[in-house]
């Protein structure tokens, strides 16, 4: 038994063909990877910017009213705590979205401006 080695039409076909799978999967997986990334900031942009929104919709409500829904969020777990301020918890949201207009992945959402979120990040 001899070896030949010549190579046919058909074995450069078949290689092509297999390499333009291999290429079609990679661009596949690679765009599923960067559309999930885009989502998960989308969520994160939402939901900072609800919060924001949240914030600023108190801000502008009267004395008593302001004080109670701010110490029903502030005092609520995961919040701030009652001795923070909602100017602080805005300041806290608009650090986060300048963050993430830099560049930056957001992996953890501020629940009002919470202590919590500063130290982890």
């Amino acid at each position: 038994m001899t070896f030949k080695s010549e190579i046919s039409l058909g074995d450069v076909v078949a290689a092509a063909s297999f390499l333009v799978a291999a290429l079609a999967l990679f661009l596949t997986l690679y765009q599923l990877r960067r559309d999930a990334a885009r989502k998960r900031a989308e969520f994160a942009v939402t939901a900072l910017m609800a919060q924001l929104n949240t914030l600023t919709q108190i801000q502008a409500m009267t004395d008593d009213r302001r004080r109670t829904a701010w110490m029903a969020i502030a005092s609520a777990p995961g919040g701030p705590g009652p001795d923070s301020s909602i100017e602080h918890a805005i300041a806290i949201q608009m650090l986060y979205l300048d963050r993430f207009g830099q560049g930056e992945e957001i992996k953890i959402i501020p629940t009002y401006g919470s202590r919590q979120a500063i130290k982890k990040s």
